[in-house]
């Protein structure tokens, strides 16, 4: 029987590069795997499957750069819902596939036409409209976040069920293209105004340079908390206030409200542990 993975791989072309991970998210240890063609990938399935049933997730990255070559581009919308998905087709929106990573639980691919290449400035600008119109995680954005494979199943310890068996992650192909990313463009909102940013001062770019560390080390810290404390940190020391680091970590730290009750006085003792580590 075909492995699952192998129907999420087929809707790229076999030129297309990517990259694959391994995280163990009880260890926190990764394993990189060298990037391969399309065209290779099922000489890996054996080892992916063992590795996996050993404890790791597995995840993949298809080559930004090189599906623009084929005149096509991708956006992920994480953790997202059935009402979510089926907002997408009635505003005449399709996706490509759907990856179910546990009850309930989705992964939305969509996939644009281009005319021209997207520079990752203007994809980050797309993706973000995205996931903030359609509710999906902040954190899950930009051109380097992995999303998972299906057929493998998520390791992640809550998911795991009464008879200690993990959810397999299903793909759903509906295989559409969208033709209309010149109309996302369209109702993107307009840049801020331009800013002297000095450190200790002006805070313009601090939600940038937070959104950036999330998306870059998100699925490196099984610990979210452990990643908001890092973000806290490096942000303090580029001089960023504190009400601005604040902000940043309400909108881009992922699952916030549902791993702290008490948000706001976890966002503020996170922020005081970490400038107590520079000061």
């Amino acid at each position: 029987m075909q492995h699952l993975s192998i129907l999420q791989l087929q809707q790229y072309p076999v030129a297309t590069l990517i990259s694959l991970k391994a995280i163990n998210f009880i260890t926190n240890e990764v394993k990189p795997i060298k990037p391969i063609f399309t065209i290779e990938y099922e000489k890996f399935i054996p080892y992916l499957k063992h590795i996996n049933a050993n404890g790791f997730n597995i995840y993949f990255l298809p080559d930004y750069q090189i599906l623009q070559q084929y005149k096509f581009i991708d956006f992920l919308l994480d953790d997202i819902k059935q009402e979510q998905i089926k907002q997408l087709e009635s505003d005449n929106l399709h996706v490509l596939y759907v990856l179910e990573t546990s009850k309930s639980n989705y992964q939305a691919i969509m996939r644009f036409t281009i005319n021209s290449k997207i520079d990752k400035e203007m994809y980050l600008k797309i993706n973000r409209y995205l996931v903030s119109k359609y509710a999906a995680d902040k954190a899950s954005i930009g051109t380097a976040h992995y999303f998972r494979l299906a057929g493998y199943t998520n390791r992640k310890e809550k998911h795991k069920n009464e008879k200690g068996l993990y959810p397999f992650v299903k793909i759903q192909v509906a295989g559409k293209i969208n033709e209309n990313l010149n109309d996302i463009i369209a109702q993107l909102p307009p840049d801020p105004p331009k800013q002297i940013i000095q450190i200790g001062n002006a805070n313009g770019n601090c939600e940038r340079y937070i959104a950036t560390i999330y998306e870059r080390e998100l699925h490196n810290y099984q610990d979210k908390s452990q990643l908001d404390y890092r973000v806290a940190c490096s942000a303090l020391k580029k001089g960023f206030d504190t009400e601005s680091i604040a902000q940043a970590i309400r909108n881009y730290s992922p699952d916030l409200q549902q791993r702290h009750k008490y948000t706001e006085d976890y966002i503020q003792r996170t922020i005081r542990n970490a400038r107590q580590n520079f000061f």
